[in-house]
């Protein structure tokens, strides 16, 4: 299934669980705590619409959460099932809140990714990463101009192939050392 896809069937299923939820707090006595419910439809909303979207949903998931506390059949004390829905609608809102700050993270995170990608593509200096074995993982368009070969020829080989013999044993050393502290990037010259 494609995440195109799956977004469709989020999409879908957010209006359909908060209805069906609704439908049962109509026919549930009060003071049965269904409210833990209508978070499910905002959990949803981790995966699909913007930043504004949980807050949106917690607004219409209140409004049918205190809906249902004025249509549901008689349970417990009305004023217990009143305080146990408010515990619901502060939940909710607590729940978009931190969806909220998780999808503003997101949104950083890919803005600062985006950056980086940037500068490694327009920097004038040859960027080379590789992993734990020394084969190259990234190559950019500086390091194609420096040692002559494209990032095709170059991700996936071993660094020897553009060192020369005469310092590869500093530059074993020097990735040796990385992987020793835990592998924390280093600018090395």
């Amino acid at each position: 299934m494609t995440v195109a896809r799956l977004r469709v069937i989020v999409v879908l299923a957010i209006p359909i669980l908060a209805i069906g939820e609704f439908l049962v707090d109509l026919i549930t006595p009060l003071g049965i705590s269904d409210w833990v419910w209508y978070v499910i439809p905002l959990l949803f909303t981790l995966y699909v619409g913007g930043r504004s979207l949980p807050y949106v949903l917690a607004a219409v998931l209140s409004t049918l959460l205190l809906a249902g506390f004025f249509f549901s059949p008689p349970g417990i004390d009305p004023e217990w099932a009143l305080i146990s829905r408010l515990v619901g609608v502060l939940v909710l809102w607590v729940v978009a809140l931190m969806i909220w700050h998780r999808k503003r993270a997101e949104e950083a995170l890919l803005l600062s990714k985006q950056r980086l990608a940037l500068h490694v593509e327009q920097t004038p200096l040859a960027v080379i990463q590789w992993d734990s074995d020394f084969k190259v993982q990234e190559w950019n368009p500086a390091a194609e101009k420096v040692f002559g070969y494209t990032r095709e020829e170059a991700v996936g080989r071993h660094f020897s192939f553009f060192v020369s013999a005469s310092v590869r044993p500093q530059v074993e050393a020097v990735g040796l050392t990385l992987m020793k502290r835990g592998g924390q990037p280093a600018v090395h010259q």
